[in-house]
C-alpha cells in the first residue's frame, strides 16, 4: 500500500495480487481477514477501507528505503502476480538508486503539459435520496485518476462548487481544469440511466457524450460497472480532443506534450513515411524535454517498426536505439500503461525478448 499512488489500492487488485493461487471469493475472504487483523495491530485510523479501496493515511506513514539488498528481501508469497509486482518494484527502486537525478527529472517531465479535468456532481433527475449519483461520481473520479493521460482534480474541490451557479468557463477557471465531466442519473424502479458528457472548459462545447442503461442488482457493482464504462470511453475521446488541439497550436507554442500528441496520428498511420514523420515530431518533443517518458516510449516503438518492417537500411542500428531507450526508461515506466505497451511492442518488433515483452503487457493490464 505504501508504494501505491496516494498509498491507496483497489480491494480486487490487492486480493488478486496477494492470493493469485486462490479463487476470487477465497482471495477476498483472505483480504478481509488480514485487514481485520491489521486494524487491531495498527494505530487507530492508520488503515482504512471501503467496498472499493484500501488505503493508509499518507500524513502518518513514510517509506524507508533499504540501502542494502533488494526491496522486501526475504519476503515471499506463493503468488505469481506478487512476484511480478515485486520484480517491478525492485527495478524502479534500482533505477532511482543508480541515477536518482535522472529518474526525478523524468518523473517531473511526465507531469508537465497534461490537461486537467474535474468530475462534477451529477444531477439526480429522479429525486432519489439513496446517494446513487454521488457514489457513481466518486467511482468515476477514482477510475479516471488511474489513467495517466490527464490529471483529475480532487472530488472535494469539484463538489464545493455544486450549488455555485457558475458558468462552465467560470467553473473550469476556478478549478484550473481544461475539461469538465458532467452527468445526470435517472432511476425508475430497478432500472438506472446515467448520461455523461465531456465538455471543454473554455467554452462548454461537448467533446463526447454517452448514455448508460443498467439495472440495480448490487449498488456497488452497478457503480463499478458504470465507472469502468465511462473511463474506458472517455479516455480515448479526451485524447482525440487533445490531439486536435495540439495540431492546431502555433509551432512556437508547442511543447513536449503537444508534440508527442501530434506525432500519434502519423505513428498509427503505419506507413514508413508517416513513421519517419512521427520520429521527427518525437525528436522535437525530446528537444524540448529530453526526459519526457511518452515521447521516449513511442520513439522506441517507431524504431521497432523500422527494424521489423524493413523500413531502414541498418536494422542493427535500429535495434540498438530500441535497447538504449528501453534501458533508460524501463525502471520509470512501471506505472504508465501507455509506456509499458510501447516498450512491449518495441521489444517484440526489435528483439526476441518475448518474456519481458509479455511481462510489460501484463503490468499494463
Amino acid at each position: 500500500l505504501a508504494e501505491q499512488p496516494g498509498m491507496r489500492a483497489e480491494r480486487a487488485r490487492l486480493a488478486s495480487l496477494l492470493w493469485s493461487d486462490r479463487s476470487e471469493d477465497q482471495a477476498r475472504a483472505s483480504l478481509r481477514q488480514e485487514l481485520s487483523m491489521l486494524r487491531r495491530l495498527l494505530p487507530e485510523n492508520l488503515l482504512s477501507a471501503n467496498r472499493q479501496s484500501v488505503w493508509l493515511d499518507p500524513d502518518r506513514v513514510s517509506v524507508r528505503t533499504e540501502t542494502n539488498g533488494d526491496a522486501m528481501e526475504g519476503f515471499d508469497l506463493p503468488s505469481e502476480e506478487f512476484e511480478d509486482w515485486l520484480r517491478t518494484l525492485r527495478m524502479r527502486t534500482e533505477a532511482r538508486e543508480v541515477n536518482p537525478a535522472a529518474t526525478e527529472r523524468m518523473e517531473r517531465a511526465e507531469l508537465r503539459g497534461k490537461p486537467s479535468l474535474a468530475v462534477m456532481p451529477f444531477d439526480d433527475l429522479s429525486g432519489s435520496r439513496d446517494m446513487l449519483g454521488e457514489g457513481i461520481v466518486e467511482e468515476i473520479t477514482g477510475a479516471l485518476s488511474r489513467v495517466k493521460d490527464f490529471h483529475v482534480i480532487a472530488r472535494q474541490s469539484a463538489f464545493a462548487l455544486r450549488d455555485s451557479n457558475l458558468s462552465v468557463p467560470d467553473v473550469a477557471d476556478t478549478l484550473g481544469a481544461q475539461y469538465l465531466v458532467e452527468g445526470t442519473v435517472q432511476r425508475s424502479g430497478e432500472r438506472v440511466r446515467v448520461s455523461v458528457q465531456l465538455v471543454r472548459g473554455s467554452d462548454g462545447h461537448a467533446v463526447w457524450a454517452a448514455r448508460f442503461d443498467d439495472r440495480i442488482d448490487d449498488l456497488f457493482d452497478l457503480q463499478d460497472r458504470i465507472a469502468k464504462q465511462v473511463a474506458g470511453q472517455l479516455s480515448p475521446s479526451l485524447r482525440s480532443a487533445e490531439i486536435a488541439r495540439a495540431e492546431a497550436l502555433p509551432e512556437a507554442d508547442r511543447n513536449a506534450y503537444s508534440l508527442t500528441l501530434a506525432a500519434l496520428p502519423h505513428f498509427w498511420a503505419h506507413r514508413w513515411d508517416e513513421n519517419d514523420r512521427a520520429i521527427e515530431l518525437l525528436d522535437e518533443a525530446l528537444a524540448h524535454s529530453p526526459d519526457y517518458l511518452p515521447a521516449l516510449a513511442y520513439k522506441a516503438w517507431c524504431h521497432g517498426h523500422r527494424c521489423c518492417y524493413f523500413w531502414c537500411t541498418d536494422p542493427d542500428a535500429e535495434r540498438e536505439i530500441v535497447e538504449q531507450i528501453h534501458d533508460r526508461i524501463a525502471g520509470v515506466a512501471q506505472d504508465d500503461p501507455n509506456a509499458l505497451v510501447a516498450l512491449s511492442a518495441a521489444l517484440t518488433l526489435a528483439s526476441s525478448e518475448f518474456d519481458r515483452s509479455e511481462a510489460y503487457v501484463e503490468r499494463a493490464l
